[in-house]
């Protein structure tokens, strides 16, 4: 096996884990959210570890020396990398898409519940900041002329 399958296949597992144990830090996530976090985590590390293995096994096997080889290589892992990122899109984004349609009306919902809330407490909160406003400028006039 190169060094790029083994590359995607450990960065892959350790992007997964990673985007897990995060998500799951949080606690109160849905498992939907979990697993989604873990096919892009793993499709993050899956890329980049590829994407290392890759440029690893072309420096190894690269006959040629100076900058011209480190060009060359330079740009065939840009191909590849490129070429794995679409790979990547077209497979993560039928998920991404479900997952944005599922999360959608309970984003909207909380938008809803939440304004009339955040509304108050601005017609609230307004009074107070306006005064400790004009406090401020009373003291820094006061300031002002102490200095002067």
């Amino acid at each position: 096996m190169n060094r790029a399958a083994r590359g995607a296949l450990i960065g892959g597992a350790v992007g997964a884990l990673v985007a897990v144990a995060q998500t799951v830090r949080a606690e109160d996530d849905p498992p939907q959210v979990v697993a989604l976090q873990a096919v892009k985590g793993g499709a993050q590390g899956a890329l980049v570890g590829a994407l290392v293995g890759w440029v690893l096994d072309r420096t190894a096997t690269a006959k040629a020396t100076g900058v011209a080889a480190y060009a060359e290589v330079a740009k065939d892992a840009w191909s590849g990398a490129v070429e794995t990122a679409e790979h990547a899109i077209e497979v993560t984004r039928p998920r991404l898409e479900h997952a944005y349609g599922v999360t959608r009306p309970k984003v909207e919902y909380a938008y809803g519940v939440t304004r009339p809330k955040v509304e108050h407490a601005v017609e609230v909160a307004l009074p107070v900041v306006e005064q400790a406003a004009e406090v401020a400028l009373e003291l820094a006039e006061a300031a002002r002329r102490r200095a002067g």
